[in-house]
């Protein structure tokens, strides 16, 4: 689970997450009852603030356009509170007709598409935003409680760039964020949204 606020993220991890947190101190943990976690109040290093710092009139340049697509309503959410609480204008829908619609109609830079989705599902999904001329170039991630390898090929051949597993590590989802908002301010420098 996660909660934003102001210049704070919470989030309930496994001791395994703690690592991709990256650049961050714990200032507090507080015992959830046995087996279920540590609650950790985490605020970034003087390191992260110096180099968010620098690059704070970069990062506010641009902000990302998202579409997240998942039948499950609670992570679909949790998604967009998150991205929210990064500067990012996120939509969300919850089967894929309305997600290929959406994204037609909207042009995202980033689409998080569940696989297993009702009325269309997130391979078609893919596909056919590769064939449409305005999205073919869109970064598209795939959300899926599959992970095996075969999955993992398929999803690349209906053109998705990336395939997470449920569940999410939110270091991972960060980290593709991260990597488009620099691939699309070195692509279009200045442009606001």
């Amino acid at each position: 689970t996660s909660r934003i606020s102001a210049g704070q993220l919470s989030l309930s991890l496994q001791p395994l997450d703690l690592i991709a947190l990256g650049s961050t101190a714990v200032e507090q943990a507080e015992p959830l009852a046995p087996h279920q976690g540590v609650t950790m109040r985490l605020h970034p290093t003087h390191e992260a603030l110096s180099m968010r710092t620098a690059d704070s009139r970069a990062l506010h340049l641009r902000r990302l356009r998202i579409v997240i697509a998942d039948d499950n309503v609670d992570l679909a959410e949790n998604f967009a509170e998150l991205l929210r609480g990064s500067g990012h204008a996120e939509e969300v829908v919850h089967d894929g007709e309305a997600a290929l619609r959406l994204a037609l109609a909207e042009v995202p830079d980033i689409a998080l598409l569940d696989i297993g989705m009702p009325k269309c599902d997130g391979f078609e999904v893919a596909r056919q935003l590769r064939e449409a001329q305005t999205t073919r170039d869109m970064l598209l991630v795939a959300i899926s409680g599959w992970g095996s390898d075969k999955d993992k090929v398929h999803a690349r051949l209906a053109g998705f760039d990336h395939y997470l597993v449920k569940p999410v590590v939110p270091a991972e989802l960060v980290k593709i964020l991260a990597e488009a908002f620099e691939e699309l301010a070195s692509a279009r420098p200045g442009e606001h949204h």
